[in-house]
């Protein structure tokens, strides 16, 4: 799927505006009657503007071509209206879409995308998330069918406020991988989530009060791999996550003491870093 994505269409030029492949008829409006094919995926990630029009098309192609499963990446937006959001809100529920450029979101704009039905939304260049936001945001619920994924992770602070919005949401996997750190007010705010998987790799630390609040989170899946250090008492704490798979893929030479706390509870499924290889001697 991805080569589908990524597959080079040859550029051309309409006036001042450069468009690529099908897209070339919708953006630069050269054309009355636009070509729905899967060029117009290819070339999608391409878009610096886009109308309700050229919105509606995509919808339909992905639709048409890729009965939905499709993950429409526009990396090329930096904004988006209101209408064009409301129609990227009737992609289908097996879909993904991704509005990776796009650093400020109007409260109208948002409101739009929390109707949509796709299975992931990613928002991931948002650089700050106010309350009122984050409130919004937390309405997407994405198709009941297949689920949902929320992913915020260009963000860096959240407030207690906003992060118990989020925790509301009815997504599945909700990810705040750019908080770098969490006040054990934010981590019980947080732990409050009542989705399957919870994203926050970017944590550096997780006091033993911090690690106990997040191990609160009744979920499936606790992703901590921004985690280079664990002391015991935060290890102990982490242990009694209820869930099925505690990540913490980026612990550094964990001691045997951190070790034992966290394999202690047989049910728990631990991803740890792979221990270093000894070099070979020849």
């Amino acid at each position: 799927m991805t080569s589908s994505i990524r597959k080079v269409v040859a550029p051309s030029k309409c006036g001042s505006v450069v468009a690529f492949g099908s897209l070339l008829l919708l953006v630069s409006g050269c054309f009355s009657e636009p070509a729905s094919n899967p060029a117009a995926l290819a070339a999608a990630s391409r878009i610096t503007r886009l109308s309700p029009e050229s919105a509606a098309v995509l919808v339909k192609t992905v639709k048409d071509a890729h009965d939905g499963a499709y993950v429409l990446q526009l990396d090329g937006l930096t904004t988006l209206s209101r209408a064009s959001a409301t129609v990227l809100a009737t992609l289908p529920e097996n879909s993904n879409l991704c509005l990776t450029s796009i650093s400020a979101l109007p409260l109208d704009v948002a409101e739009a995308l929390a109707t949509a039905r796709c299975s992931y939304l990613s928002l991931n260049r948002l650089a700050e998330l106010p309350d009122d936001l984050a409130a919004v945001l937390a309405g997407y619920r994405a198709s009941p069918n297949y689920g949902g994924s929320l992913h915020l992770n260009g963000v860096k602070k959240v407030s207690r406020e906003g992060l118990a919005s989020l925790a509301r949401s009815k997504v599945t996997g909700l990810s705040l991988n750019g908080l770098e750190s969490l006040s054990v007010e934010e981590a019980q705010a947080l732990a409050a989530f009542q989705g399957r998987v919870l994203w926050l790799r970017g944590l550096r630390a997780a006091s033993p009060e911090v690690a106990k609040a997040l191990a609160g989170f009744r979920g499936e899946w606790l992703e901590l791999s921004g985690l280079e250090q664990l002391s015991h008492e935060s290890a102990k704490s982490l242990a009694a996550f209820p869930g099925d798979t505690l990540c913490l893929e980026g612990l550094r030479n964990p001691s045997d003491d951190v070790l034992k706390e966290l394999r202690a509870v047989p049910r728990l499924m631990l991803l740890l870093p792979e221990p270093a290889s000894e070099p070979t001697v020849e």
